[in-house]
């Protein structure tokens, strides 16, 4: 079996730069730089430029932060996944730790003080051009999502940007969950030049200096007809910034594999209900340890 990895991020909080400048608010990106882009800062942002009540000719009010699950995302910037694997292949469930009700009972605060936009009262819309109006400050998405905010935003006159999830204050790193790529050539298969020939011409793509250079060209470029991405020289300059791994420490939650869509389950139960995470703890870590137990006997 061959196996490729290729670490890359896979989720950012979209937001506006007109927005950020119109509310007096700090550069998240900025904060990030310095070590400063925290829970605290984020939601202090986000206080500051909610209104539920200012409807400005829209059918929602001004929120800090919209999604389908923001909540699972950021879970992990708590430094402890819901589920871990130590390098013996054993899985661990971890709901009951501090950290975890930590970011969970932050989550729920996002609800109570109305900084999150109520999806459930608006027939579970998401709102995402109320992001490129200017009407919703974070919008949780893939980088891959990016130039959908950067061509709306020039349509709307604003400039998009783009920034990691923040880190727990309580931790003195930044935790992500990257994405992994992995390949595997079949035993049995037949044509074991022709997958090595393809596994070369994506590392070559992904690692080429010239390659990568004239993909640079494509991001910044801002013409749709000629495949532009609409990015800026900071953006591009930034996203190598990010995801150096000196800037982050990478951290894997197992919670969606060994219950189907567990972790994000438990996280929306927490998210749409705004619910502090103790009172519905004690029914998903039975789930959980069901399943962690069963994997765990075959791997001993």
């Amino acid at each position: 079996m061959l196996r490729y990895r290729m670490l890359q991020m896979v989720v950012f909080w979209s937001i506006m730069r007109n927005t950020i400048e119109k509310y007096n608010l700090e550069d998240p990106r900025q904060l990030f730089r310095e070590g400063k882009w925290t829970w605290d800062t984020m939601m202090e942002m986000m206080k500051t430029f909610s209104d539920p009540n200012d409807i400005q000719g829209g059918q929602f009010g001004r929120y800090g932060i919209t999604s389908w699950d923001p909540l699972y995302s950021l879970h992990t910037s708590c430094g402890v996944p819901m589920v871990s694997m130590d390098s013996k292949g054993v899985m661990k469930n971890n709901l009951a730790d501090p950290a975890i009700e930590r970011v969970m009972n932050w989550g729920a605060e996002m609800i109570k003080t109305q900084v999150a936009f109520p999806r459930w009262e608006n027939e579970w819309a998401n709102a995402e051009d109320r992001v490129t109006s200017g009407m919703m400050l974070f919008f949780v998405t893939g980088l891959w999502d990016y130039p959908r905010f950067t061509n709306g935003a020039l349509a709307m006159g604003e400039k998009a940007s783009y920034v990691p999830y923040p880190k727990d204050p309580n931790t003195d790193k930044y935790y992500r969950i990257p994405g992994i790529d992995a390949y595997m050539i079949v035993g049995a298969a037949k044509n074991l030049e022709g997958c090595s020939a393809w596994l070369d011409c994506h590392l070559t793509v992904n690692t080429d200096e010239q390659i990568k250079e004239e993909n640079h060209k494509r991001w910044v470029e801002m013409d749709p007809e000629k495949q532009g991405l609409g990015y800026s020289q900071d953006d591009v300059d930034f996203f190598y910034e990010m995801t150096d791994l000196d800037s982050f420490e990478p951290i894997i939650d197992w919670s969606n594999s060994i219950v189907s869509d567990g972790g994000i389950a438990a996280t929306q139960k927490v998210w749409l209900q705004g619910i502090p995470l103790a009172t519905k703890r004690e029914e998903a870590i039975p789930q959980f340890d069901e399943k962690i137990n069963e994997w765990n006997q075959r791997v001993r």
